[in-house]
């Protein structure tokens, strides 16, 4: 399993969180906006300056797998179509997301 992680404003608070969470697992690569054909899942933050980025994962690799760290209310409407989980770190968002019907994973 290939897992790439990518977000264009890594020094937010949550991307840092996310960003320390991810590194101890050697199998997750960082910030390689150009090769998602070699990538079975993508993992993005929620921000919008990331949104572009998903577009263009999916277009690249359609059978890529998304997933989004930290959603955030409903502006994920956006985008949601075309995520495949979400990555929450609380209960509260867990129960707020189970409206969209994507796996959750906590």
């Amino acid at each position: 399993m290939k897992i790439i992680f990518n977000t264009r404003v890594p020094d937010l608070p949550a991307s840092q969180f996310y960003l320390e969470g991810f590194q101890s697992n050697k199998e997750v690569k960082f910030f390689d906006y150009n090769n998602y054909e070699k990538y079975d899942f993508a993992l993005f933050m929620t921000y919008e300056e990331d949104w572009n980025d998903i577009k263009e994962a999916k277009r690249i690799n359609s059978k890529l797998k998304i997933g989004v760290c930290d959603p955030r209310g409903n502006s994920i409407n956006k985008i949601v179509h075309l995520v495949d989980f979400f990555l929450v770190d609380s209960i509260e968002m867990y129960d707020f997301f189970q409206s969209f019907n994507i796996p959750i994973f906590i």
